[in-house]
Order: structure tokens, then sequence, then C-alpha cells
């Protein structure tokens, strides 16, 4: 069985009865010009952080699938599941397209030996008592900008403190600093244990309305003076 919703299409497949097994499916994402490695990694995130949806390539490695499984006893059971997952499924789409980007544009970064590994990177306004403004990842109108936060979801290899230098680069190509002679913008100690963990940085901004203007900023992050990762984001004029 096929439906559309919000000009896009659906595929449901319907299996046994009391319970009855109920697949909901996008139509399949073209996926052809994507970098693997890249569009894998960002299904992950889906699949890390969505529970029931869940993300997978194609054995031919041409598209991208998403699906969500239920059993339910009757119709209304199926309709009420589903405007949940029509919302999770938008939710799951753009998670994936703006990690992909993300990770596309690490790729050609030197990956050389270091005490940890950058999974991905999480941006946040906050006000000075870092509470979020909005959503994490989420749009950020410049006018409501206060403190632009940078996460890291780090993988840690080796136990110690380790100094991440932090260059905010402005639209029109310049780089924030306290002082004219000051290589980076702020440099924040992250004591690293090993596993997965969230390290929060720390961010630059101010109270002040007005500070930020609309425009493309991007996050590099330094550590012993080589560029190790960075995290483009947007400030929206609207």
């Amino acid at each position: 069985m096929t439906l559309q919703k919000d000009t896009c299409n659906y595929i449901i497949f319907f299996s046994g009865s009391n319970p009855t097994y109920v697949e909901l499916r996008p139509y399949d994402f073209d996926i052809t010009q994507s970098n693997y490695l890249c569009i894998t990694k960002a299904i992950n995130q889906v699949n890390i952080n969505f529970g029931v949806i869940k993300a997978m390539i194609t054995p031919d490695r041409e598209s991208l699938r998403l699906s969500a499984e239920m059993n339910v006893f009757d119709a209304s059971g199926v309709t009420q599941n589903m405007e949940h997952y029509f919302v999770l499924f938008g939710e799951a789409w753009r998670t994936i397209n703006y990690r992909y980007y993300e990770f596309y544009e690490n790729k050609d970064i030197n990956n050389n030996r270091m005490p940890f590994e950058v999974y991905c990177i999480d941006i946040a306004n906050t006000d000075s008592n870092v509470t979020v403004i909005g959503e994490t990842n989420g749009e950020i109108k410049a006018s409501e900008a206060q403190y632009i936060h940078i996460g890291l979801n780090l993988i840690g290899y080796e136990v110690g403190e380790y100094p991440i230098s932090v260059k905010l680069i402005l639209p029109d190509g310049t780089y924030a600093a306290d002082k004219i002679d000051n290589q980076y913008t702020f440099t924040a100690n992250a004591t690293i244990t090993k596993g997965s963990k969230f390290y929060d940085l720390g961010g630059w901004g101010s109270t002040e309305a007005g500070y930020w203007v609309p425009g493309a900023y991007r996050y590099e992050l330094y550590y012993k003076d080589r560029l190790f990762y960075v995290r483009t984001f947007l400030l929206k004029e609207y």
C-alpha cells in the first residue's frame, strides 16, 4: 500500500493479524552521488539516537532507507502511530542531512594519530547561564544569538588533559579574538577519559543584542596547532 503525506511518498507493509505487523517506509532516497563513508556515519547517528526509526543503506549501495515498525490491533492504532512516525522521519532526514555535510567537510582533514577523535560536533545558542535557547543544532536567528557553544562528541583513546584551541571564523573571513595578535579565539582544556563522552568546550559571544550578524560561521579546532576538525553553522537573518 502507498500513501502521500506532505508531498512525501510512503510504502506500508502489513503482515498477520491480532496484532498486525506494520512497516512504514518513505520512498528510498538516492545516494549514488554521496560519499559512502560520510553517509554511513550520518546514518549511524539516526540509529543511535532515534530508537524506533531505523536507517540503512540498501545492498546495492544506491539508496538510503528509513523505516519504522509497529504491532497494532486496529486501524486507529495505525493512524495514531503513523502521525508520530511522520514527524520522526522528518527529524531523522534533517539529522542525516546536516551530519552528512559536517562529515563531508572534514573527510580530507589530516587524521594522524591523536589521543582522541571527534565523532561529531553540536552547536547551541545559550545565555550567560549556559541555558540553551531554542534547540541544539537547530536554526539560530542572528538577532537572538548570544553565546554560540560548541560541544564535542569525543572518543577518548588516552586519558589526560588536552588543550584544544578554537578559532571562530566570521562571515567576512576574519576570526574573532580578544586581542589582535591572538592566534585563536580561545583555548579550552578538555579532561578526556577513555571511551565516548560529550565535552562542552565553551562558547563565544555576548549578551548584547546585535553582536552577531547573519551569515555563515565556522569553528575550527586545533590540537598542537594542527587543524583536526571544522564545524560550519548559519545565523539566520529572519
